[in-house]
């Protein structure tokens, strides 16, 4: 039996509006801004992160240009906006808009979908995704490799340690101190944050990193 396809909006659309607009109070992540929500810049990046590769912020660019991203977020058809907006926005943003959407997105499809739907194996996985930024853009994280040369930017490193039950992802931790540059701390004090009972999911966990690096 082929497997059914979801796409960007299908996922979308799975997140009541309300939950924006709830949440864009509590964070307060729209004060003063015109044009590029919260919401919006939430559509933005997960299309970006499904349909593009290599995500970069003209790759989001050409992507706010589109008829598709520009109809499910309410926009006019001839709206645009440059990769320095993008930039400066994703530079100031919230980062507790963000954090509220993914748990409360994550409690929402837990509600909607049923462990017995997702598989009888009880196994929850967990795995570290590490994301590269050059200086320019991120002024701390952790430091791998060799010291740049004169005139050369350092790269600066953040390590995202998901949990994962079979349906989606329930857990996350990043980790920005130099101790978390291998992989043994941070998983084992994401896994240990979680209480295992009896008869709940145990843990499995994969020690190899995705390197991913935005560029300009």
């Amino acid at each position: 039996m082929k497997a059914k396809r979801t796409g960007v909006i299908d996922l979308l659309q799975l997140i009541p509006e309300h939950f924006f607009d709830k949440i864009a109070d509590e964070t307060n992540v729209d004060f003063q801004i015109k044009k590029l929500s919260g919401k919006l810049m939430f559509n933005l990046l997960l299309m970006g992160i499904l349909q593009s590769e290599r995500l970069s912020l003209r790759v989001m660019e050409e992507l706010f240009s589109t008829q598709k991203l520009q109809s499910f977020s309410g926009l006019k058809p001839d709206s645009s906006t440059r990769h320095s907006s993008i930039r400066d926005r994703i530079s100031t943003i919230p980062s507790s808009y963000f954090e509220e959407l993914f748990y409360k997105i994550a409690e929402l499809l837990n509600r909607k979908y049923k462990r017995k739907d997702i598989g009888k194996y009880k196994v929850e996985r967990f795995d570290s995704t590490v994301v590269s930024l050059s200086s320019k853009l991120l002024n701390f994280g952790m430091i791998s490799g060799k010291k740049p040369q004169e005139g050369e930017c350092r790269i600066h490193q953040l390590k995202f340690t998901n949990g994962f039950n079979g349906l989606i992802p329930h857990k996350v931790k990043v980790s920005s101190e130099q101790k978390y540059l291998a992989e043994n701390d941070s998983l084992y004090e994401t896994i240990m944050e979680n209480e295992y009972e009896k008869n709940k999911p145990h843990p499995t966990f994969d020690s190899d990193f995705l390197l991913l690096s935005f560029c300009l």
